[in-house]
């Protein structure tokens, strides 16, 4: 039954500050690039929504220091400390969301041995 209720959860309603979140960049020009590859296969926590701007931010944690380089000396806008970054995510590049971060790994486990 532990396979049937992980998914009960997932994508219920709105993402809302607090949720956990897979997202999936579309940016076709930076498909290889490191970040892009970073917050495709990483969990991250939405830290802001709506108001003026389109974005939902989500904060990413325990990124490799070799990605937090990259980003700070080539983007602007992203927001760098201790081993953390913040992205500012359009709607539709949140793919899946949920309360749990444990609902959230069990599809990146999926993922990553293509099941």
């Amino acid at each position: 039954m532990k396979y049937i209720k992980t998914y009960e959860s997932i994508n219920k309603g709105t993402p809302k500050i607090g949720d956990w979140v897979i997202c999936y960049e579309a940016d076709s020009i930076a498909d290889f690039m490191p970040r892009v590859i970073f917050t495709r296969n990483n969990i991250g926590q939405i830290t802001e929504t709506g108001g003026n701007s389109p974005y939902t931010y989500v904060n990413y944690f325990n990124v490799p220091k070799e990605i937090l380089y990259n980003i700070k000396q080539k983007y602007i806008g992203f927001d760098i400390s201790d081993g953390k970054f913040e992205r500012g995510m359009l709607e539709n590049e949140i793919i899946y969301w949920s309360k749990n971060k444990e609902d959230l790994e069990a599809i990146l486990s999926a993922k990553k041995y293509n099941l």
